[in-house]
């Protein structure tokens, strides 16, 4: 997810930089020490998270809230309790008060992903985080080589691993939103960019990777799954 930061304070600017680069979840892309510098880069980048500080000598936190349209998620920085109340007005996700802890940081990040993830349409964003052994992962479309239904699992091989979730964590629906993905059958979804070769009975993937167990695609489908690939060819 990008984020920004927008607090006058130099320490905490490089404590919460320090997070955002320790977890893989974030992107930094910039940082603020004026509120007036914000409205026009938030306007020009798509930004999922601001860290936004309170007292600001130019502007307070709640009065860029106010008066700034935006579009993603903010957690209040503060070394004061008392706004906490107020802040919750503007529908903030979530409020930290300093000294930070990274424990404390990675539960409001989490937050938001649980809370705005599903909102995402996925035709619209090249990642998706999935909760894998109580930690999020993000992975984008383009490492996944193709996703199985098993039983009571799903596995989603990427280029470089292979994840194993719960079904009851995982809406296949979700991918399909995306025209790189195709629901081959019951329990196989490939990424149609990384498809080199499809056959009845074969798909065969870059790096290696390769569907034939027990799979059989009919003559229409397969017909269909070549025109589609070959329009996201011309994209």
């Amino acid at each position: 997810m990008n984020c920004i930061i927008l607090d006058d304070d130099i320490l905490t600017q490089k404590q919460l930089t320090s997070f955002i680069q320790k977890s893989d979840l974030l992107e930094l892309k910039a940082c603020f020490f004026n509120p007036k510098d914000v409205a026009n880069f938030i306007e020009q980048n798509q930004i999922d998270i601001i860290f936004l500080d309170i007292e600001m000598p130019l502007m307070s936190g709640l009065e860029f809230l106010g008066q700034t349209n935006y579009n993603a998620s903010v957690i209040i920085i503060s070394g004061n309790k008392k706004y906490a109340l107020n802040s919750y007005e503007y529908e903030v996700a979530d409020y930290l008060v300093k000294p930070i802890e990274y424990p404390r940081f990675l539960k409001a990040i989490y937050k938001i992903i649980e809370r705005e993830h599903d909102k995402i349409k996925l035709d619209k964003t090249d990642r998706i985080f999935l909760k894998i052994a109580g930690k999020y992962e993000r992975i984008k479309f383009s490492d996944i080589v193709f996703i199985q239904e098993i039983n009571d699992c799903i596995s989603i091989t990427t280029k470089n691993s292979i994840y194993i979730i719960t079904c009851n964590k995982f809406k296949i629906e979700k991918f399909l939103q995306n025209k790189m993905f195709y629901k081959l059958d019951d329990e196989h979804t490939i990424n149609l960019k990384e498809v080199t070769f499809i056959s009845h009975t074969k798909v065969e993937f870059f790096n290696d990777f390769f569907l034939d167990d027990d799979i059989y695609i009919d003559s229409t489908t397969l017909e269909n799954i070549k025109n589609k690939i070959k329009e996201i060819e011309n994209d």
